[in-house]
């Protein structure tokens, strides 16, 4: 927490640092999280997001705007993310004291960023995790101008903003599931709103691992990016997906450098969540090699039923050190 920068004109001020924050390594239970009230009318979304807010301040009424963005949208551990937050807020009412004037703001770096992890569906998930992660000491922190009117009635506004760059070093331990930016309790004014704050909107979302964070019947896709580097023909790098109940297909890009080297899929097995066999549930998917270029290759995987997806990308012809890029996207 960021203590009192001293006074200014007669009047004491206090900003409150970002809170405790939680990575998907650490989904653990969220019974003993405390919640934002109302945090359940908002919806998670893919790339962006904005919510409204309104409720009770430290002397008045505060109304404000949240504006979340994560991308990519969906990562596999291992890969980065980069998460933005802005809080834009006003509180009005009368003050015990009022002095005018202007606090002015400070941009600095910090190791820590407000995450929390949800499941689908459940925005009453929004809530302070006890768990600290550091994310990669890259979060730059904006606390911008305080700014105080005196009168008939008396006014604060104030925007902050944060920007994390979370490395592919930091994910690499996130577990499949579902996280996102966002003030939880404690973080500027969210730690004073009492129990009849309302919230209206959305916010962004991250999947890791493939988790559909969007709920049955969600219209974005489920997204994994990975990379590999091959060196010699021969050499096979697996690759894994969790198939949510709304998708039915993949749809697989690689992508590379040079035209002489070659790769393909291989390896295609579907491990299911009910207990079926992985060698019939395979038998009953339908592999298509739909695209091919000099540098590219399409795959498409149809048939797809709630389970465990693996593969290989395997190199066929490689000449020196090769880097190959695959997107793999869950349709329904």
């Amino acid at each position: 927490m960021r203590g009192s920068r001293g006074h200014e004109g007669g009047r004491r001020f206090t900003r409150v640092a970002a809170c405790a924050c939680v990575g998907a390594a650490a989904v653990a239970s969220l019974a003993g999280a405390r919640p934002t009230a109302g945090a359940a009318d908002l919806k998670p979304v893919a790339g962006s997001g904005t919510f409204t807010f309104s409720g009770k301040g430290n002397f008045g009424t505060v109304k404000g705007t949240v504006k979340t963005t994560a991308v990519p949208s969906s990562i596999a551990p291992g890969e980065p993310v980069r998460l933005t937050m802005e809080i834009s807020w006003t509180e009005t009412g009368q003050a015990p004291q009022c002095y005018p004037g202007t606090i002015d703001g400070q941009t600095h770096q910090q190791s820590q960023f407000p995450i929390v992890t949800i499941r689908p569906g459940h925005g009453e998930d929004l809530a302070q995790q006890a768990r600290v992660v550091d994310a990669t000491g890259d979060t730059t922190v904006v606390w911008g101008d305080n700014v105080t009117t005196c009168g008939a009635t008396d006014t604060v506004t104030q925007t902050d903003s944060y920007d994390a760059r979370v490395s592919g070093s930091e994910t690499k331990s996130y577990v499949p599931s579902c996280i996102a930016p966002f003030p939880s309790a404690g973080t500027n004014v969210f730690g004073n709103l009492g129990p009849d704050a309302t919230f209206d909107g959305t916010f962004a979302t991250v999947s890791i691992g493939g988790a559909d964070c969007f709920g049955t019947g969600g219209s974005v896709s489920s997204t994994q990016t990975t990379t590999d580097t091959f060196t010699a023909p021969g050499q096979a790098k697996p690759h894994a997906v969790t198939v949510p109940a709304n998708r039915t297909k993949a749809e697989l890009t690689l992508r590379w450098a040079k035209p002489t080297d070659r790769f393909t899929v291989a390896g295609v097995v579907l491990t299911p969540k009910r207990k079926t066999s992985a060698v019939s549930q395979s038998d009953k998917l339908k592999i298509t090699f739909f695209a091919r270029t000099g540098t590219s290759l399409g795959v498409r995987i149809t048939n797809l039923s709630p389970g465990k997806l693996t593969y290989r990308i395997v190199a066929t012809k490689v000449s020196g050190k090769a880097t190959v890029r695959t997107k793999t996207v869950l349709k329904a």
